[in-house]
C-alpha cells in the first residue's frame, strides 16, 4: 500500500510542480506525502537506509539555503530553492534504495513528457486556453520564443536511445518521432546541447575504444555548434549572454550572496553602479552553479565540489550505468545553459536520475 500510494503521490507532485507557480504549495506537500511514504517503505522491506555517495555535501548546501531566509529580506525564493532542493534530497535517497527504482522513473519520465506534450498540443492548437495551467513548459509570450518542453524532451529522448542502441522497436520509433518534433517547435538550444552531449555520452561508452570513437569528438562538437548556432539566430548566442559574467563578477562585492534564486538583485546593484545605459536584465543567471554563487557567495563551493564529484563518477562509470549516465549528463548540462532548474520537477528528476544512477548495477528492464 505504502509502496503503491508513493508511485501516485510522486507522480502528481512532479506532474503539478511543473504547472505553474501557483501549485508550487500543492506540489511540496504532495511530494511530503510522497517521500514519507517511500522512505516507510524502504524501511519496511530492508529497515535500514543507505546513503548515496556524495549525500553529506548535498545535505550540508540545503542547510544552508535553509539558514539564508533568516538574514535577507527578500525571502520568497531563498525559501522556494530551500524546499525544492530539500525534497530532491529525500527523492534522492528513495531512489537510491527503493527496488527497481530505474524502471519506476522510466515509465515516469515518459508519461510526465507524453502529457505535457498533449496540454502543449491543447493549448497551441485548441481553443483552450491551457497557458496558465501549463506555463513552465510552454509558456506564451517568451521574448526568446523557446519552450521548456523542447528541453524535456530532450531527456526523454536520451533515455529512448539510451536503452535501444541498435534495436528500437515500433513504439521506440513512434516516441523518438514525436520528440523530434517537439524539438523543433521548442527552438530550445539549451535542449539541442543536452541531447548531443547525452547521445556522445552513450557512444563513448557504447564503442569503447573502437577506432570511430577517435571522430566521436569532432562529429558531436560540430552539429551542437551547428544545431545551437541555427536556434541562435533569432536571440543571443551563449557567448554575448552577459548573465554569466554578471554573476562571477558580483562576488567581491556580495561574498556571502544574496540569496538563492534572488538574482534580480545583482541586476539592481548593477543599474545602481554602473555608468551603462543599457544593462542586460535577467531574474535567473540562466547556470545553475552561478546561480548558486550568486546566491550563496562561498557557501556555493559545497555545490561546486559536489557538481566535480558527479562529473568524476559519471566519466569513470561503467558500461552497465550507461543510460543513467547519459541521461544525468543530460540533465546536468541543460541546468548550465538555461534556467530550467527553477522548475521544481527537473530538480526532483535530476536527484532522482542520480539515485538510480547510483544504485544500477545493470539496465533498467522493458515494461
Amino acid at each position: 500500500m505504502a509502496y503503491r500510494l508513493f508511485i501516485i503521490l510522486s507522480f502528481l507532485a512532479i506532474f503539478v510542480s511543473g504547472i505553474n507557480y501557483k501549485t508550487i504549495v500543492f506540489s511540496i506537500l504532495f511530494s511530503l506525502l510522497a517521500t514519507s511514504f517511500g522512505l516507510m517503505e524502504i524501511l519496511k522491506r530492508k529497515r535500514r537506509l543507505n546513503f548515496p555517495k556524495h549525500f553529506g555535501l548535498m545535505v550540508m548546501f540545503v542547510i544552508i539555503l535553509n539558514l539564508y531566509p533568516i538574514f535577507i529580506k527578500d525571502k520568497i525564493n531563498p525559501i522556494y530553492f530551500a524546499a525544492i532542493f530539500g525534497e530532491g534530497l529525500l527523492y534522492w535517497l528513495i531512489f537510491f534504495n527503493i527496488k527497481n527504482g530505474g524502471n519506476l522513473f522510466r515509465s515516469l519520465l515518459i508519461k510526465l513528457t507524453l502529457l505535457y506534450s498533449l496540454f502543449y498540443v491543447l493549448t497551441r492548437f485548441s481553443n483552450l486556453n491551457l497557458t496558465t495551467f501549463s506555463a513552465y513548459f510552454f509558456q506564451e509570450g517568451l521574448p526568446s520564443k523557446h519552450y521548456h518542453i523542447g528541453d524535456l524532451w530532450a531527456f526523454t529522448l536520451t533515455l529512448i536511445v539510451g536503452l535501444g542502441w541498435g534495436k528500437f522497436k515500433l513504439k521506440d520509433w513512434l516516441i523518438m518521432d514525436l520528440g523530434i518534433l517537439f524539438l523543433v517547435i521548442s527552438n530550445a538550444r539549451s535542449a539541442y546541447l543536452s541531447l548531443l552531449l547525452g547521445f556522445a555520452y552513450i557512444a563513448t561508452k557504447r564503442w569503447g575504444k573502437a577506432k570511430i570513437n577517435r571522430y566521436l569528438p569532432i562529429i558531436f562538437f560540430f552539429s551542437t555548434i551547428g544545431l545551437f548556432m541555427f536556434a541562435s539566430s533569432s536571440k543571443t548566442t551563449l557567448f554575448s549572454r552577459p548573465y554569466f559574467l554578471q554573476s562571477i563578477t558580483s562576488f567581491p562585492t556580495h561574498p556571502l550572496g544574496v540569496g538563492f534564486g534572488n538574482f534580480k538583485l545583482i541586476n539592481e546593484y548593477i543599474l545602481k553602479t554602473t555608468l551603462a545605459k543599457e544593462v542586460s536584465l535577467s531574474s535567473y543567471v540562466h547556470n545553475i552553479f552561478l546561480e548558486a554563487l550568486s546566491g550563496v557567495g562561498i557557501f556555493s563551493v559545497l555545490f561546486l565540489i559536489f557538481l566535480i564529484q558527479v562529473a568524476k563518477d559519471l566519466w569513470q562509470a561503467s558500461s552497465e550505468k550507461v543510460v543513467w549516465g547519459a541521461l544525468l549528463t543530460a540533465i546536468l548540462i541543460n541546468f548550465m545553459f538555461d534556467t530550467t532548474y527553477t522548475i521544481p520537477s527537473l530538480i526532483w528528476i535530476l536527484f532522482i536520475c542520480l539515485g538510480v544512477f547510483q544504485a544500477s548495477k545493470s539496465q533498467p528492464k522493458e515494461t
